[in-house]
């Protein structure tokens, strides 16, 4: 969830470009990867186990802009970018080509809907359930009144 007041917050006029057409992703607030961390470093039955770790919901980058919209309240939406726009884009702004062909495979993944999964690993191992994109986006709504 940090991507988006990291990596894609909406820009000046309040838009969010990215690659993505309508897939969707199961992001996870980096908090809860922390608390999942906390637990398996420091109470018995995690060792050499694997976890797949998923926000509680699955949502689009339009659905993200939304929120983003409805907490900042101000206008928000998403323009799904050409592919050879947004490589261009990256090359153009000095990334090194191995670095834009990582983010165009994982944008790829996203867009295909390849990371849409959903599950309560989070609750499982925590005891409490992962955070909500809404209540994430409520709690950093100030990162996105301006630009």
């Amino acid at each position: 969830m940090q991507n988006f007041t990291s990596y894609y917050p909406p820009n000046a006029e309040g838009v969010m470009y990215l690659p993505w057409g309508n897939g969707a992703c199961s992001f996870i607030d980096g908090r809860d990867v922390g608390r999942v961390a906390a637990v398996a470093l420091t109470a018995p039955g995690h060792a050499g186990k694997a976890y797949t770790l998923t926000g509680p919901a699955a949502f689009t980058i339009g659905e993200a802009a939304a929120t983003i919209g409805n907490v900042s309240g101000r206008s928000v939406t998403y323009v799904d970018v050409p592919e050879a726009a947004a490589r261009g884009g990256m090359l153009g702004a000095g990334m090194p080509e191995w670095m834009v062909d990582a983010m165009m495979e994982l944008h790829a993944i996203d867009k295909a809907g390849y990371a849409a999964l959903v599950n309560d690993e989070v609750e499982k191992i925590t005891g409490t359930p992962a955070r909500s994109f809404e209540d994430f986006a409520k709690e950093n709504a100030a990162r996105w009144k301006t630009a």
